[in-house]
C-alpha cells in the first residue's frame, strides 16, 4: 500500500510540473534537476496492480477480461432481440419487436414491388410524410395498431 501511495504522489508531483509553465531558466536552473529525478524515482518503484510487470498484472487483466465478458452476454446474450435487452419490460420490448417486424415487412413489400410513393399512399391509406418516415426506419413515429392495419391490408401478419 506505501508503494502505491507514493507512486501516486510521484505521479502527481510530476504531472503538476509538466502542466506549469515553465521559463527556460527555471528548467535549467533547478526544477529540471528535481523533474528528472522524480522520473527516476518512479521508473525504480516496483509496478502496483494493473501495471504492466506487477505480480498481480497477469491475474487483474484476467479479471477484466472475464468481466468484460459478462456485461457482452448481459447486452448481447439474449437470443430473444435486442429490445427486451434495451426496454425495461418484455411487455414494451414485445411491443417494439412486433412494430421493428411490420416496418421491415412493409418497407421489403414496397421495395420488392416497385411501389412510388403516390402508390403507396393509396394502398396504405396514410399521407406521403409516413410513407417517406416508414422507408427512413423512423420507428418511433408509427404505432403498432396503425402498422398492423397497413400490414393487413397487403397480407402481411406477424
Amino acid at each position: 500500500m506505501k508503494n502505491r501511495k507514493a507512486k501516486h504522489r510521484l505521479y502527481k508531483i510530476w504531472r503538476s510540473r509538466l502542466s506549469s509553465r515553465w521559463s527556460a531558466e527555471d528548467l535549467v536552473f533547478g526544477r529540471r534537476f528535481h523533474l528528472e529525478r522524480v522520473e527516476r524515482a518512479w521508473d525504480s518503484m516496483a509496478p502496483v496492480g494493473r501495471e504492466f510487470g506487477s505480480s498481480d498484472y497477469e491475474r487483474l487483466m484476467e479479471l477484466d477480461h472475464l468481466k468484460y465478458e459478462a456485461q457482452m452476454k448481459v447486452t448481447l446474450g439474449s437470443n430473444r432481440g435486442i429490445w427486451y435487452d434495451i426496454k425495461d419490460t418484455p411487455e414494451e420490448a414485445e411491443i417494439m419487436k412486433k412494430r421493428s417486424f411490420y416496418m421491415t415487412a412493409l418497407k421489403e413489400y414496397i421495395q420488392k414491388n416497385g411501389l412510388t410513393s403516390t402508390d403507396a399512399v393509396r394502398i396504405f391509406g396514410i399521407s406521403s410524410s409516413r410513407i417517406t418516415s416508414l422507408m427512413k426506419d423512423k420507428i418511433n413515429v408509427f404505432m403498432l395498431s396503425t402498422l398492423e392495419k397497413m400490414a393487413s391490408k397487403v397480407g402481411i401478419s406477424y
